[in-house]
């Protein structure tokens, strides 16, 4: 059986930053299925006004790299780590997500 190389890219292949809230949602619910969104979600609407210039004072954001896109691939990213962390025995509160 020949070895076939996982790339990155393939892991995380998304474009509207609403699918990676989503992806991240069912992520955090596989270790805590009862966990409130609301301020994920209000956090992440602001982000996403800010990047897109829809946020009051900012502009659209321009760079190539570290715009919307990206923003959300780390998102997902840290989502996906820390589900790994748990399934390999490591604890996390949910207050490591959110804090009051």
């Amino acid at each position: 059986m020949a070895f076939e190389e996982t790339k990155l890219e393939t892991l995380s292949y998304l474009e509207d930053p609403l699918d990676f809230l989503k992806e991240t949602e069912k992520i955090i619910s596989l270790f805590f299925p009862q966990f409130d969104f609301s301020l994920i979600r209000s956090v992440f609407a602001d982000i996403a006004k800010l990047f897109l210039g829809k946020y009051p004072g900012y502009r659209p954001c321009n760079t190539r790299y570290h715009e919307l896109n990206h923003t959300m691939h780390c998102l997902v990213v840290m989502a996906r780590i820390m589900h790994g962390a748990l399934l390999t025995g490591s604890f996390l509160e949910k207050s490591a997500l959110i804090w009051d």
